[in-house]
């Protein structure tokens, strides 16, 4: 027996949904609980809505009653602490000596660096399981985690998918942050969106000494790429709005591609050639925005070095994605888009 007491949850409090608090910046969910708040509201705000649930987590010993001389007391049991809630004291699990807490307000500070953007909308947030379970979520503009859906035999589309975290206070999962188009309103579609996060870049950290550290480093990392996104979807739309004729098409491919001095100029011409066709038929060229723009410009390089340009391999799929991803159709793709920023100026 815990020293501490171990109440039983009201019922009210723990619906069949498990869920024990939740605020909901959309849609009122299916089972009618939960505070909607504005998709907008700051998430440094967001502990003050549920001072209990976000109260913090504390390590303290575990003991037991045993005998000592014969007298009944209670004594420590050896390499296992209780994670106790410091708002009610209740006892949430019990846990090994080498655990270490992610508190409630660590999510949310995280939350709070990588979403108080403009934009950025709060999906949902709140607790399972009486607590033992946290979790956050928002949609956050320039974040790119996407989450591709569909059949092998049907071109896969995309879900709009929320930056997602999970944390836990049981010792049953990592604190785990991702992608997941599902949007949490309970146990269910947490478990779903967990599955979610495996299909999108995934971050899982270990309760250790190291977590406070490794959230710092994944926080960093995300707002690169958030920040990486931006900026390039802002390149990406100056250059679908700078138009190109032929003829600086051309100009662009021999200044991309120029004849060799001392060596015959035959392939050099051909890339050329390779080039100006994808300028013109490639899939989606006329499409507004591409059509006779630097943005098609661009479209028509990648084109090329991921599809047509010649490798050498058995393996022919896995020669292309590294042609196009670390090798010459790489080098030259980053080339191409460096000139055409230099056209469009960007």
């Amino acid at each position: 027996m815990s020293r501490i007491n171990r109440t039983t949850v009201d019922a009210s409090a723990n619906t069949a949904a498990e869920l024990s608090a939740m605020i909901y910046g959309g849609k009122k969910p299916w089972h009618g609980c939960g505070q909607q708040v504005p998709d907008t509201l700051s998430w440094r705000d967001v502990p003050a809505l549920d001072p209990i649930g976000y109260s913090d987590r504390e390590l303290r010993p575990l003991q037991t009653l045993g005998l000592a001389g014969g007298v009944p007391r209670m004594i420590d049991v050896p390499g296992s602490n209780a994670v106790v809630r410091t708002g009610d004291d209740r006892v949430l699990s019990v846990v090994g000596d080498r655990y270490r807490v992610i508190q409630p307000r660590d999510m949310v500070q995280a939350m709070a660096e990588l979403a108080d953007v403009a934009g950025a909308k709060l999906t949902t947030a709140g607790f399972l399981r009486d607590g033992s379970l946290q979790w956050a979520q928002a949609k956050i503009p320039g974040l790119d985690l996407r989450i591709p859906i569909g059949a092998k035999d049907k071109p896969a589309s995309v879900l709009e998918e929320n930056l997602t975290m999970f944390n836990s206070y049981d010792g049953t999962m990592p604190f785990v942050a991702g992608g997941a188009a599902t949007d949490i309103v309970c146990q269910n579609t947490f478990m779903h969106a967990l599955k979610e996060t495996k299909g999108s870049r995934m971050f899982r950290i270990r309760y250790t000494k190291q977590a406070a550290q490794a959230i710092a480093d994944m926080v960093q990392e995300i707002k690169a790429m958030r920040d990486g996104f931006t900026e390039f979807a802002q390149i990406a739309t100056q250059l679908a709005e700078t138009r190109m004729s032929d003829v600086d098409f051309v100009g662009f491919t021999e200044a991309l591609v120029p004849d060799p001095v001392d060596a015959s100029p035959t392939k050099a011409q051909n890339k050329r050639a390779q080039l100006f066709d994808a300028w013109r038929n490639a899939p989606g060229q006329q499409l507004d925005g591409k059509r006779n723009t630097a943005w098609g410009a661009l479209s028509a390089v990648t084109f090329f070095t991921t599809w047509q340009a010649p490798v050498k391999s058995d393996n022919e799929s896995a020669a292309r994605w590294y042609n196009a991803t670390l090798g010459d159709g790489a080098d030259l793709a980053d080339t191409a888009f460096q000139t055409l920023r230099v056209y469009a100026g960007v």
